[in-house]
C-alpha cells in the first residue's frame, strides 16, 4: 500500500460513495473505518469500528502502519469525536477541541457563543425532568442527536415520557430546553483553504415541518427568495467571525441560524464537511455548475480551486 496517498473515511454508507469513488480517481488507497464492513471494490482496508465510539484504542494496532494525512467525514454529531481523537494521533491539525464539542454539542456550541460575545440562541441542559408549566412556549430536544432531526418537542409544558425520549435519543445522554424562535434557517456555507482563503460561499434556506416530535418534508430552497440582501449579508458575516474563532480548521463547513420576524440572528448549528442532505450533491451543482467533491478534496490537498 502506498503510505504516500493514504486516506481514512469514515463510514462507507449511501452519503460517502461519492467521494470514495473520487478518492479512487486520484490514486488513493482508501482506508474506511465502519462498524459495518460494505462489498466496495474501490476499499482497500476496512477498520472495523462504530463511528459512535470516540476511543480508538481498541483498533490502534490497525492504525500503527498508516500514513494517513486526511481524514474524510461527512456526517456531523457522535462521529466528530471520533474524527477529533484520529486527528490527534495522526497529529493532523484541523479539528481542534471547542469545534469537535460545538458540532457534537448543541448546549456547548450556544455557550461557546455566549463566551466569544456572538449573537446565540438560549438554552440550558435539564438533567431532571420537572413538570413544569412555561408562561412562554419552549423547546426540548437531544443535546447530541443520535437520530437528527427527530425527538423534538415544542410546547407551553412537557412530560416525562417527551424528556425520555429525548435523553435517549442523545448520545451524551443530555436533554436540553431553549428558547423558542419563529422565524426562517439560513445556512452559511463556506470552503476555507489552509491560509484561511475563502474560496466557495453559498446560502440556502431549510423549510421543516414538524409532525409527531420529527421534522418531516424538510426541503431546500437554493437561491434564498424574498430576503433582504443585507441582512443575508449580516447573516454571513456572523458566521464568519463563529468560523474565525476556529483557526485550525480547513475545509467545508457552515453555520446554520435562526432568523426571526424582527431580523434578529441566532446561529443554532455548525457542521463540517459535506452533509447528506443533497446540498452537495444536487441543489449546489444545479445551481452553480461546480462539483463540491473535487473542490474541497483541493483544498484538503493544498491545491488551488477557482
Amino acid at each position: 500500500m502506498d503510505q504516500n496517498k493514504q486516506i481514512i473515511v469514515l463510514g462507507s454508507g449511501k452519503n460517502q460513495i461519492k467521494y470514495i469513488n473520487l478518492l479512487k480517481k486520484n490514486g488513493f488507497q482508501i482506508i474506511v473505518i465502519d462498524k459495518y464492513k460494505k462489498d466496495l471494490k474501490q476499499v482497500n482496508k476496512y477498520i472495523k469500528h462504530s463511528l459512535y465510539q470516540k476511543d480508538i484504542k481498541k483498533i490502534k494496532k490497525k492504525l500503527i502502519k498508516l500514513k494517513i494525512n486526511n481524514i474524510i467525514y461527512r456526517s456531523s454529531g457522535p462521529t466528530i469525536l471520533l474524527a477529533h481523537n484520529l486527528e490527534n494521533y495522526f497529529k493532523i491539525e484541523r479539528i481542534d477541541k471547542y469545534l469537535a464539542k460545538s458540532i457534537y454539542s448543541k448546549s456547548y456550541f450556544s455557550s461557546f457563543l455566549k463566551k466569544n460575545n456572538l449573537p446565540y440562541l438560549k438554552q440550558k441542559t435539564i438533567k431532571k425532568f420537572k413538570n413544569i408549566n412555561f408562561k412562554k412556549i419552549k423547546v426540548l430536544k437531544p443535546d447530541s442527536s443520535i437520530l437528527g432531526k427527530k425527538d423534538i418537542f415544542i410546547n407551553k409544558s412537557f412530560n416525562y415520557n417527551s424528556y425520555a425520549k429525548c435523553k435517549n435519543n442523545s448520545h451524551n445522554k443530555k436533554v436540553i430546553l431553549s428558547e423558542y424562535v419563529q422565524g426562517r434557517d439560513i445556512n452559511s456555507f463556506f470552503i476555507v483553504n489552509k491560509k484561511k482563503k475563502l474560496f466557495v460561499k453559498a446560502n440556502f434556506e431549510e423549510v421543516n415541518s414538524i409532525s409527531n416530535n420529527t421534522i418531516k418534508n424538510s426541503k431546500i430552497l437554493m437561491p434564498i427568495k424574498n430576503i433582504d440582501l443585507n441582512i443575508l449579508k449580516k447573516i454571513n458575516n456572523i458566521a464568519l467571525k463563529i468560523i474565525k474563532k476556529f483557526n485550525r480548521y480547513y475545509g467545508a463547513i457552515s453555520i446554520t441560524s435562526k432568523l426571526d420576524s424582527n431580523n434578529k440572528i441566532f446561529p443554532y448549528e455548525i457542521n463540517i464537511g459535506l452533509s447528506g442532505d443533497n446540498f452537495a450533491d444536487k441543489y449546489y451543482p444545479n445551481v452553480y455548475k461546480k462539483n463540491l467533491y473535487k473542490n474541497e478534496l483541493k483544498i484538503l490537498l493544498n491545491k488551488h480551486i477557482n
